[in-house]
This record gives C-alpha cells, structure tokens and sequence, in this order.
C-alpha cells in the first residue's frame, strides 16, 4: 500500500450542546477519507491507538454530555479491568499524556501541579495496597496548566514542554536526578496548547488571542540566511481567530493550526507561510478541538480481502475489583515462528575438513611468502651494517690523526715541572691511553 499521510480532526461544540464528529483527512488535497459521527468532545478528550503489528487500532473519545468513551474501529483494550485509580492532584485534572515509549502518564491540573507516573508502578500487583507515589513532581507554573508534551526519547531520558495560564512555557528535563527547569519563556497572553516537532528543535505555542508564538530551541547561525528563514519579527503568526488545536505534520514540514470556526489552516514550517485551507467543516457552528497527524491505517482500505484482526473492547469496569483482576489473564499474540534453513547432504565432519583443508593451504602459502621477503630483508641488513663498519673506520682514523696533531702541537715535549702533574701518552696503533699521575 502507498504511504499517505493523513489528519485526523475531532469538532465540538466550544459552549452549549450540538452534535460534533471527527474525520480522517488526506493531508495534500484536503479530501475527506472517513467521518465518525455521534462524537462531541472537547479538548483533550480525544486519542488514538495507530494500526500496526498487524493488528487494527482504534480512535477513543469521551463526551462532553455523557459519561460514554466511543471506540471507533480504525490500542488495545484486552479487558475493562480498571488497574489503578488514585487521587492525584487537589483541583480537576485538565491533561493526560503518556510518554513515546508509553512508560510513564503525565497529569497536569488547575492546581498548578504537574506530576510524574511510572506504569509500572502503577499497575504493579505488589503496590495495590499502597498509595500511588509520582516519579517527580513539577511545580514551578503559578496558574493551572493547559497543555503538556512529551518529547522523544525512553523514559526518564526525555524533555517535557508545559504551558500555563500564567503566560509561561517551561521545558524540563527529566534525566537528570534533580529534574531541572531548563528554560522558562514568557508571552503577553495566557498560552493554551503547545506542540513542538519530533527533533525537538522548535515549539509552538497558541494563546487564546489567536497567536501563534514560535519558540527555537537551538542557536540560529547569524552569517547564514537562506530562503525561508525566519527573523525574529517573523517569530510570530497572526491567526486573526481563537485557536482551539495545533500540531505538526508527520514529516515535521506543516504546522497545522484549528480554529474556532472549523477551518484547519496549514502554514510552512520554515516560513510561516499559508499554504491552504481545509474548509469542510467550516462555519458549521463547530470548532476543531483536536488534530492528529499521522500515516494512512492499513486497515482503512476496504477493498482489503483479508481484514486486520481486533481485540475485543469490553466495557470499563467503574470501581476496583481485586478478583477481576486476580482472574484476568493477559492475552498476548505471539508472532509465528520461522525455522532457519539447515544445509542438506553434508555433516560437521566433512564440513570441518574442508574449513582445515582452506586455513592450511591459505598458511602454507603465507609462510613461502614469509620466507622468501626475510631472506632479501637480512641480505639487505647485511649490507647497511658492512657500511656502516666502513663509515666508523674511516671516523676513527680522522679522530687518531686530529688528535695526534692537538698532542705534538700543543703540549711541550720537555720534561714535566717537579711537583707538578704530568700526562702519559700511549702512541700505540691499537689506541690512545691517557693516566695522571701525581708527583
């Protein structure tokens, strides 16, 4: 099947009651896919669950009017066991994130507090008796907090982004043991949502003014300028609407903004340029509350013969039960297992013969190489040090003849002065002895 990028848009009503829906999008042309009625939600209230392992996902959303999560058919819901269901901040929780690697839940709340979740502890058997207690806790926002993303990585070696109503966005970095505020940016509105690309080189952040603030999280080079390359008067996108969902494309080229009215506007993401307009749902008393970018699911396609298998979506049990979940077995698909091809007609023996037969061949011929190069590398040897003999006899003869000329020269031949030293010299061929001798 031909990749296809896709976008998945959830619309509501903003106030009062109405029927909203969401739509499955081809990003290029704008053409509706699919469309999934009888859904109203609002934001952060809807998430998806991708196709993949051969195995069909799902799109979940939960009403504004009534206590009811739809499933639609497009990550698995193996039972409705509830697993863990704790009190984790004192005013209503506003956004729940799971990490990339899905190891962790991020809750953040109007109580200005935004906290840490292991899993694993959160649905460990030993642990059902005791008090959920977060990995960390942030509290450096003073206003509640609206939005939270998670950046790429494995859990704990990840970045969050958080934005508030105090006018701020702040990136942590969790790897660290101390959990450390990296940076803190400021803005003249209260900001809403946020999304930042997979690279983590840029956020994005929409205040409730209808502006989008561009926040890059590398150094720009100043020599550099090459077309589409934004200034700092250009950090900034005029929507002239209240935005209600943002996100980036799935190759990280788009930044896709929701407004207020239905429209979904595509801009550039290098230069902020408006490239189109998705105008479906525009005008039609509904507000895009959600936007999802992502590849087209293989079970989509309907001409498809063979169907993607789907787990059962049983519905969620409402309160704790412990011998549920004592009984509840974990169903896994275990993929198929393929046999490596064994070689015919031979046995380790003959195979053993042959390697022996190929490493001693390939040694003997490597020994006749040696062999032959030390003969020419000693003759070689041979003849530098005949060479050099030759050079030390002539160095020898020049420092006998200089020295006896110093000797004749400079020194008397008289007899030495009483009580004084005198030297003795031997003027044999074989050398040159010098003694001291004291009167």
């Amino acid at each position: 099947m031909k990749l296809q990028e896709t976008l998945l848009c959830g619309l509501g009503p903003l106030s009062g009651s109405g029927a909203g829906h969401l739509a499955l999008h081809d990003l290029k042309t704008g053409t509706t896919l699919s469309t999934y009625k009888q859904s109203t939600s609002a934001v952060h209230n809807i998430t998806l669950v991708e196709s993949q392992n051969g195995q069909g996902g799902y799109i979940l959303s939960s009403q504004t009017d009534k206590p009811i999560i739809n499933v639609y058919h497009f990550q698995k819901v193996a039972s409705g066991v509830m697993l863990n269901s704790w009190e984790a901040h004192f005013r209503r929780i506003h956004v729940l994130k799971f990490t990339t690697d899905d190891a962790a839940i991020v809750s953040a709340s109007d109580d200005s507090g935004v906290s840490v979740w292991s899993v694993a502890s959160l649905i460990d058997n030993q642990l059902q008796h005791e008090l959920p207690v977060p990995y960390c806790n942030l509290s450096d926002h003073t206003l509640p907090v609206l939005d939270v993303v998670c950046g790429s990585g494995l859990f704990p070696g990840c970045r969050l982004v958080t934005c508030s109503q105090d006018h701020s966005v702040k990136v942590w970095d969790l790897s660290s043991p101390s959990r450390p505020l990296l940076g803190t940016f400021t803005f003249p509105h209260a900001i809403q949502m946020i999304t930042m690309d997979s690279a983590q080189r840029v956020i994005f952040a929409a205040s409730g003014a209808g502006h989008v603030h561009r926040i890059n999280l590398f150094k720009p080079d100043e020599n550099h300028r090459s077309m589409g390359n934004t200034s700092s008067s250009e950090a900034e996108i005029a929507i002239g609407q209240p935005i209600t969902s943002l996100c980036i494309s799935y190759t990280c080229t788009n930044l896709l903004v929701g407004t207020a009215s239905g429209s979904i506007l595509v801009y550039d993401l290098e230069s902020h340029q408006l490239l189109r307009s998705i105008a479906t749902h525009k005008d039609k008393g509904l507000a895009v509350v959600y936007l999802r970018c992502m590849l087209k699911p293989i079970d989509h396609d309907t001409k498809e013969k063979d169907p993607i298998p789907l787990r059962p979506v049983i519905p969620f049990q409402r309160m704790r039960d412990l011998k549920a979940r004592e009984t509840h077995q974990l169903m896994m698909l275990i993929p198929p297992q393929f046999e490596e091809p064994k070689l015919q007609g031979f046995n380790s023996d003959e195979l053993l013969a042959g390697q022996a037969y190929f490493l001693n061949s390939e040694s003997h011929s490597r020994r006749m190489g040696m062999g032959a190069g030390s003969n020419a590398r000693v003759t070689e040897l041979e003849e530098q040090v005949a060479q050099l003999r030759a050079a030390l006899g002539q160095a020898k003869g020049i420092n006998d003849s200089m020295w006896e000329t110093m000797v004749h020269t400079l020194i008397p031949k008289s007899n030495p002065t009483p009580g004084g030293d005198y030297m003795a010299v031997d003027s044999s061929p074989a050398g040159r002895k010098r003694a001291r001798k004291a009167n």
